[in-house]
């Protein structure tokens, strides 16, 4: 299902396992994270949601809603779901 947002459009790609999927975007989120060099309770605070929230997210138990996934790309500056079959992070486009 594509996730639309202004003139962009993220499509999710066939991934036989979810599971594998959320994993995959949680280790981009964690690793964006990092290099921000924010905790889990500075992010949630940043993005308005309980910290259990990014718990949940960069473990893979959850995927972030829509909503969230877009506010996590404009803290990071950077495209999060897979898009392509390479598993580096996209710069947004300005």
């Amino acid at each position: 299902m594509p996730l639309t947002r202004g003139v962009q459009t993220f499509s999710v790609p066939a991934v036989a396992n979810a599971r594998i999927y959320r994993e995959l975007v949680g280790a981009r989120i964690r690793r964006a994270r990092g290099r921000k060099g924010l905790n889990q309770t500075q992010l949630a605070q940043m993005l308005g949601v309980p910290d259990a929230y990014v718990s949940r997210w960069e473990t893979g138990k959850h995927m972030p809603e829509p909503e969230h996934l877009h506010a996590l790309e404009d803290v990071f500056g950077e495209v999060l779901v897979l898009c392509r079959d390479n598993d580096e992070p996209e710069p947004r486009a300005a």
